[in-house]
């Protein structure tokens, strides 16, 4: 069994990261899944916000989500 190469232990990483993200984004009722469905039952704004600060190794993907806009930050 070979070692995987730098760039393929990226692309890896990457696409873990992607699916976190989506996966919280569906659960928060921001994206709708790979068919088109919306959460029927999303996260509440609290929910979001206490899994943000969770420190848990996806609560990234929920920082990102309460993160406020580019554009607010420079007002």
């Amino acid at each position: 069994m070979t070692k995987p190469t730098q760039h393929q232990l990226y692309q890896q990483s990457h696409r873990n990261v992607n699916d976190t993200l989506q996966q919280a984004l569906w659960m928060a009722g921001k994206m709708p899944d790979s068919h088109g469905r919306m959460n029927p039952n999303p996260l509440s704004e609290q929910e979001i916000r206490d899994l943000a600060g969770s420190g848990k190794p996806y609560a990234y993907a929920f920082q990102a989500i309460v993160a406020p806009e580019p554009d607010a930050q420079a007002h």
